[in-house]
């Protein structure tokens, strides 16, 4: 069923390149009929190992081609796959194979030690001198193999553990069904062409990446360029080099090449800035009430990094903020943004081309339906989704599915609203809204985004402490080294209670930590919340390289003695350093 319109597309396009990956030797490619020969040999090899049509596959390597080759040999004998991400550890690992029920698992040179000691499946290796069944012999070993027949649409297809997974692993069961209708309708939007040229940096054990990297792009014709770094000026060689036309993200990257490229525009001259930003407010007006873009005439020299071929960003996997949006757009480039969920295949609404709307996840899919379910006063609910698309269920957990699945409907966990136009916008996960002791609602995402303009702050959590509102804070430590601050926390508590002036009292930051480490978050950049919560609770705060110096003997003086003795019947904390802050440390105010 998947393999439908790839095995057409292959018949239109056999000497295009399907897959190409980067490596230390040059660029690894295979046309569509090497890439559709292949499947049919490794999925011949497969059965002969005695795996059959519904039997579980894990696949737990890195991204390559032979990946997608696993993938698409796997379903189309008719067995599951369980994609699994590379960096999970030896327990996680373990513990999503005895969940799957897994028959094999195939693994890399890099991956193989993270298998467990003891185990009944088949192993298959990706690198000759790996453990098990060699991959490179089974792509060999039936060369005039031919797919068998396709699998039935309700057929299982995946079976994927969302990010975060804990001691109870659950696992979204999509069928062929699910997948070839998410990429029908996708087809449909009428963006991505034969002719294109995608890049994947993203992991593909994401449905996100899945779709968007291999499945999409496979199906009409298209190559598929994977590389293994998230290193700029890796990535803006690949572009030249390769002529891809699609960088496919999540808003953490483009939030980073935002601000590289502002950055650079700030080393300019007055008049040269000052020009700048009149281009940038030019453009930004053309192409909102005109539909005219003349960003690469203006900016030529940035858009020439990206390469000749270069067509747009494919944002997904978390929402773009809008100053993103509208700054990258406003530099001439494309910038599309899609919705969804691993239950949903993943995409469920998309920003439209010619009318977006910055901040918004767009409108429905085709053949998908979106609504807000149980919308308060203000027309706000939880979002809901329902189509071709949407998951079977949880594996071997009916009682989770029964809470998501209700009434032919996928309740989606996201509070959002829908405007005028038809145009959905989310505030926050129902499960993250932080309810304060004075009954008073946070949406933590919305909230956040206030206090990320400070050019001090990295990374942002907000957690709810003993005291209110509270937030885990990674310093961007190059940029206060460049403006040289040399005590980051006193510095970032200085801006938090300057902007908080203008907030609700309860919208205000109470007490805060600081963190070297980066905050925990899954591998497309979404946060961890009740791991941050979980490790701003039980461990201590982290400074800076230049704030490791001992505190001062000030405290220990006559003078900072009395000073002690007068804050402490007043102070929340029961030991108060020098680095203190009044407000967000010890809870005193005018």
């Amino acid at each position: 069923m998947i393999l439908s319109r790839i095995l057409e597309a292959a018949a239109r396009f056999p000497d295009t390149i399907a897959l190409q990956m980067k490596t230390d030797e040059g660029y690894r490619q295979f046309t569509y009929q090497e890439l559709m020969r292949s499947i049919a040999s490794v999925s011949r090899a497969i059965s002969l190992q005695g795996i059959q049509a519904g039997d579980r596959v894990a696949i737990l390597t890195e991204n390559r081609p032979e990946w997608c080759i696993l993938y698409l040999a796997t379903v189309a004998m008719g067995a599951v796959i369980v994609p699994l991400d590379a960096q999970l550890t030896h327990k996680e690992v373990a513990l999503l194979l005895e969940s799957s029920e897994a028959k094999a698992v195939c693994v890399s040179a890099l991956t193989k030690e993270k298998l467990p000691s003891a185990g009944s499946f088949e192993v298959i290796s990706l690198d000759d001198a790996g453990p098990g069944v060699s991959l490179s012999e089974m792509l060999k070993a039936h060369p005039d193999a031919e797919l068998p027949p396709p699998p039935a649409s309700d057929d299982l297809a995946a079976i994927l553990y969302t990010s975060g997974t804990t001691g109870d692993p659950k696992g979204v069961m999509l069928t062929h069904g699910n997948l070839a209708s998410n990429c029908a309708s996708v087809i449909e939007l009428g963006i991505v062409f034969s002719s294109d040229n995608l890049l994947c940096i993203l992991p593909l054990h994401h449905t996100y990446p899945a779709m968007v990297c291999m499945i999409l792009p496979l199906s009409l014709g298209a190559t598929t360029t994977i590389l293994n770094s998230l290193k700029g000026p890796d990535i803006l060689a690949c572009l030249q080099e390769t002529g891809v036309t699609i960088l496919v993200g999540v808003p953490l990257l483009f939030s980073a090449l935002r601000r590289a490229i502002f950055e650079e525009i700030k080393k300019k001259p007055v008049p040269v800035r000052a020009l700048v930003k009149l281009f940038l407010t030019v453009n930004g007006l053309l192409r909102k009430t005109l539909g005219v873009n003349i960003g690469r005439a203006l900016f030529g020299k940035v858009h020439a990094k990206f390469g000749p071929r270069f067509r747009l960003f494919a944002s997904g996997g978390a929402r773009l903020e809008p100053d993103v949006y509208r700054d990258m757009s406003s530099l001439g480039f494309t910038v599309i943004e899609g919705y969804g969920l691993t239950e949903t295949s993943p995409v469920s609404a998309f920003n439209p081309l010619k009318k977006q709307k910055a901040g918004s996840i767009g409108i429905q899919l085709p053949g998908v339906e979106l609504k807000i379910a149980d919308p308060d006063k203000t027309g706000m609910g939880e979002i809901a989704i329902s189509g071709p698309n949407v998951m079977r269920g949880y594996y071997k957990k009916p009682e989770e599915t029964a809470t998501v699945l209700r009434h032919g409907w996928f309740y989606s966990g996201d509070l959002g609203y829908r405007d005028s136009d038809g145009y959905y916008f989310i505030t926050g996960r129902s499960k993250e809204v932080i309810v304060l002791a004075t009954g008073k609602n946070i949406f933590p995402e919305e909230l956040e985004k206030i206090y990320k303009q400070i050019p001090h702050i990295k990374e942002l959590c907000l957690v709810q402490g003993e005291r209110g509102l509270e937030a885990a804070i990674v310093p961007d430590f190059d940029y206060l080294r460049r403006m040289n601050v040399s005590n980051s926390r006193e510095a970032i508590a200085g801006e938090i209670e300057d902007l908080a002036k203008d907030l609700p009292a309860y919208k205000r930051i109470v007490g805060l930590k600081i963190f070297k480490d980066a905050l925990p978050a899954t591998r497309l950049g979404k946060l961890k919340r009740s791991a941050v919560r979980e490790r701003y609770l039980k461990g201590a705060e982290q400074p800076g390289d230049r704030e490791e110096e001992k505190e001062s003997t000030l405290l220990a003086s006559s003078a900072g003695k009395n000073v002690l003795e007068c804050l402490a019947p007043f102070s929340v904390k029961k030991t108060i350093l020098q680095s203190d802050n009044l407000e967000l440390d010890l809870g005193l105010d005018s």
